[in-house]
């Protein structure tokens, strides 16, 4: 369901004795705003293994990464929805007394990926087949977060910007008649687009069902709301 709201701030311009050729003006602002449930999602998972190599410990991340491309072989995903964010091979350090200094006692290899999911409803199961059966301290796939998206974002962007337009120019028509003057003509708009973050939530773990079965892990998307803003300058007579 979508819903729409209008709203604008306003100020009247006019400064008595000002140079002749200088524009009088009445300037407002005027925004739309729009809220849907989001129809995809972007899922940053991060891989990784740990180990006292550093090359053991690449190895480690990258049986946990083959397990990653089953999962996601299973979801008809693109190539272009899976993109590695980054990278890294870090050593892990222990102060020691005796000698006055740090010494490497290991290395941790991480991967971050994003994964793009068309399918908002697909999200939970996703995140529980990414979830290996056992316990492991050496390595294994971590689920950083979920985005809510929409994938026809652009379009109701501009649709929310034809209306912020408009009720820029009704609020500007209102204080013309208020004021008793008439507008000439539009004399400057600028966009100032602002959408808030899509919000993210962490992923809830996989819950086991009385009968031992698993149950797919619920996920909260709520709405998303876009909201486009501008500012315009009418001439008046």
């Amino acid at each position: 369901m979508k819903k729409i709201i209008l709203a604008s701030f306003f100020t009247l311009s006019s400064i008595a004795g000002a140079v002749a050729q200088d524009p009088r003006l009445i300037s407002v602002s005027g925004f739309a705003e729009g809220s849907q449930e989001p129809d995809m999602a972007r899922v940053q998972v991060n891989v990784w293994g740990k180990a006292d190599g550093a090359k053991a410990a690449q190895m480690l991340a990258n049986e946990e990464n083959e397990h990653f491309k089953k999962v996601i072989s299973r979801f008809d995903l693109k190539k272009q929805d899976i993109s590695t964010t980054g990278y890294d091979l870090t050593p892990e350090y222990k102060w020691e007394e005796k000698t006055n200094s740090n010494k490497i006692i290991g290395y941790t290899a991480n991967q971050s990926i994003r994964v793009t999911l068309k399918k908002a409803e697909v999200v939970g199961k996703f995140l529980d087949e990414l979830i290996k059966e056992g316990k492991s301290t050496k390595s294994g796939i971590m689920v950083q977060g979920v985005a809510w998206d929409l994938e026809k974002r652009e379009e109701m962007e501009k649709n929310l910007l034809a209306a912020a337009v408009k009720n820029a120019e009704d609020t500007a028509q209102i204080l013309a008649k208020a004021a008793r003057v008439k507008i000439k003509n539009i004399y400057r708009l600028t966009p100032q687009s602002f959408n808030p973050p899509v919000p993210m939530y962490a992923a809830a773990p996989m819950m086991k069902s009385m009968d031992g079965g698993a149950r797919e892990t619920t996920v909260f998307s709520g709405e998303i709301k876009v909201r486009a803003q501008v500012s315009a300058d009418f001439e008046i007579e």
